[in-house]
């Protein structure tokens, strides 16, 4: 089965819409289940069929950023509990926030390793 990391790509890219709307409409989701990083269909790949690629620094990469982003996740819906609306969106800020650097180092590291796997396939040393 091939991996389709744009799809991943666009799911990630989704959570500021999800994380929006749970500020706007008063959502409730659970920080526990979104702060997991094997828990999305990434996380799931990331430690099933993607480990196979755990000596390529291109997905310890990943695997990192995309934890961090995940505990970034679950850090705004946390603080979105206690917090004004107004200062719930500074949470996700694209560019101002810790959030938002996660978001964007996760999807860069997506697209990075989706590159470096187009440009030398599964046995090819990292």
């Amino acid at each position: 089965m091939e991996t389709n990391f744009d799809q991943m790509l666009l799911a990630h890219s989704r959570w500021k819409a999800k994380l929006k709307a749970a500020i706007e409409q008063r959502e409730a989701f659970d920080a526990r289940i979104a702060g997991k990083d094997d828990q999305c269909e990434m996380g799931k790949w990331i430690y099933g069929e993607g480990n196979k690629y755990a000596a390529r620094a291109l997905f310890l990469d990943l695997k990192a950023k995309h934890a961090k982003f995940h505990a970034c996740v679950a850090n705004v819906l946390v603080q979105i509990r206690s917090s004004s609306p107004a200062k719930a969106l500074e949470l996700i800020d694209p560019q101002h926030s810790e959030y938002g650097r996660a978001s964007s180092d996760c999807i860069n590291a997506i697209a990075a390793l989706r590159d470096s796997l187009k440009a030398s396939p599964v046995n090819a040393r990292p």
